[in-house]
């Protein structure tokens, strides 16, 4: 049996996370929350992904319940995009099994996985200076050498655009995801959340934003693995050129778990560096730190002292191909140090991807 070091959505998702098919990458520069948020936003890349994995593969907003709004066509209220991205995971299950700790440090698990995506949305409101737009996206993902391991995930959002703010409320919810692959009793689990952010251009060139994030994910047959995560953001980026806009941002999580001894905290930081090149390709390059610390006080308790120091590093790029149709490309390393050897682990993961915008 394998499965993840802790159960929390948050890629990536994860869990993150993890979402949508392709933004406008002009648009994208302008008023979205985060330019991390492309590599979850543009693709479906890290929702399937098991939780803890999702968790830590992108900033606060740009998982589950980020924004989903496909882009614009100028005068068009209602948008849809459909696209399809088959990407890679090196490690997907990540490390030491969580549903049987005594038994031995699982091998790596590579998975092929394949991601059809359905973005709609509609603008209630579409004025010179304002707008507000509902959406819908679902992704369904097909794992290709994983057996029962196919999910889907659904996203809804409205998002008030009324410049120089706006302000974005999200539900997200995958109510198959299989996080323990044994053959004969896999395990799954359900989670549900929702998402607030505000962003805020606050000079010419620089904008700021925060963000809360909830979510809870529950496991029928192991439920003192239930979690509660509350994640808070802030983000500041500075537009020096088009070609070259850095970003930091930080992050503090708390899980709440049903188990005391599998509460943890955890800070993180990110830095990062957006590039456009006219409206025809979007890059960005990022790094993220973040730390988990284990809060049980009990000695006897198996993850008492464990602290869990992870890197990644991401690249993601989309590209305009005329006629609706783009390219989206991504690459993530990820590097978790922990001081327990059989939570230790890295992973590669990688993409392409095409969507139609008609």
């Amino acid at each position: 049996m394998t499965s993840e070091p802790q159960h929390d959505t948050d890629h990536s998702n994860t869990e993150g996370k993890l979402a949508m098919m392709k933004y406008n990458a002009k648009k994208l520069a302008l008023t979205s929350l985060a330019p991390a948020a492309l590599a979850v936003l543009a693709s479906p890349a890290l929702a399937d992904q098991p939780a803890a994995q999702a968790d830590e593969a992108a900033p606060a907003e740009a998982g589950e319940g980020g924004a989903i709004t496909a882009s614009s066509k100028d005068g068009q209220r209602l948008n849809i995009e459909l696209g399809v991205l088959p990407r890679y995971v090196g490690n997907y299950f990540e490390s030491q099994d969580e549903f049987n700790v005594t038994g031995p440090a699982t091998p790596a698990r590579s998975v092929a996985v394949i991601t059809l995506s359905g973005t709609i949305s509609y603008d209630l409101i579409s004025e010179q200076r304002k707008r507000l737009t509902a959406a819908v996206r679902l992704r369904h993902n097909i794992f290709t050498d994983l057996d029962n391991a196919n999910s889907t995930d659904v996203d809804v959002t409205l998002t008030y655009d009324a410049r120089p703010s706006q302000f974005r409320l999200g539900y997200f919810g995958t109510r198959h995801k299989l996080v323990s692959d044994s053959p004969t009793d896999p395990v799954y689990g359900k989670t549900d959340g929702f998402s607030a952010a505000y962003l805020h251009r606050l000079t010419k060139r620089l904008r700021g934003q925060v963000g809360y994030r909830y979510s809870h994910t529950g496991y029928a047959l192991f439920p003192d693995r239930n979690l509660d995560q509350h994640q808070y953001s802030a983000e500041l980026r500075y537009q020096v050129q088009r070609y070259f806009m850095p970003a930091v941002g930080v992050e503090h999580t708390r899980g709440n778990a049903a188990l005391d001894s599998r509460s943890y905290k955890r800070n993180a930081f990110y830095l990062s560096v957006t590039s456009e090149i006219g409206q025809t390709a979007y890059i960005n390059l990022r790094y993220r730190h973040s730390k988990r610390e284990y809060l049980t006080d009990l000695p006897t308790d198996s993850y008492f002292g464990r602290e869990d120091p992870r890197d990644d590093f991401s690249a993601y790029g989309t590209v305009q191909l005329g006629g609706g149709l783009s390219l989206f490309g991504f690459f993530n390393h990820t590097t978790n140090d922990s001081n327990q050897p059989s939570h230790r682990f890295k992973s590669d993961e990688g993409g392409l991807g095409l969507f139609y915008r008609f």
